[in-house]
């Protein structure tokens, strides 16, 4: 039942980046969902990032190794992240019509040595979060479908990659959104 559910699942989240390419049209719709995504949409990205992989394993992991004021301290500073990010610096980025955090601090500082910077740190979180949830997500898979460890990997992977190609933002937010939902 598990596996069809997965198989299923990841069904509908390539079928959905397929059907978001439509709706994209010029860079704007990649990257931001051409600033006109609903605050369902939003919330439900952002709830869905930080209950990824990473918390459900990762941390639960910690909590049960003995270590349950890490969990609580971690869980504290990511709210507190999206809350602080959203409420005083939301409006800076919005107005500046930055496509990109990198775009908004070159804009900003009138720098390239800045933007670079900034693309760099953007790049090496993303690789950092992205590596920690496909590998948690991939033994979760492997598990479940009984399979080994690296084609469960590679499945991950494809997925979501093939997904954020196709649709970008659009896509990603719908398909985060859903994962909220059903979380």
């Amino acid at each position: 039942m598990y596996k069809v559910g997965i198989i299923g699942f990841f069904l509908v989240i390539t079928i959905i980046g397929i059907i978001a390419t439509k709706k994209v049209s010029n860079s704007a719709d990649y990257f931001v969902s051409g600033r006109s995504a609903s605050t369902l949409l939003v919330v439900g990205s952002l709830v869905a990032s930080l209950l990824s992989a990473v918390a459900f394993t990762g941390e639960a992991g910690m909590s049960y190794d003995g270590f349950p004021l890490v969990m609580v301290l971690f869980a504290t500073i990511m709210a507190c992240g999206y809350i602080f990010g959203a409420v005083f610096f939301g409006r800076y980025i919005r107005r500046s019509n930055a496509l990109t955090l990198p775009e908004f601090f070159g804009k900003r500082f009138n720098s390239k040595k800045v933007r670079r910077a900034a693309g760099v740190t953007t790049v090496v979180a993303i690789a950092a979060y992205l590596i920690s949830v496909t590998q948690e997500s991939a033994l979760l898979l492997s598990s479940v479908l009984e399979i080994n460890y690296v084609p469960a990997m590679i499945i991950m992977w494809f997925v979501y990659t093939t997904l954020t190609f196709l649709s970008g933002a659009k896509g990603v937010l719908i398909t985060d959104t859903l994962m909220f939902l059903f979380f």
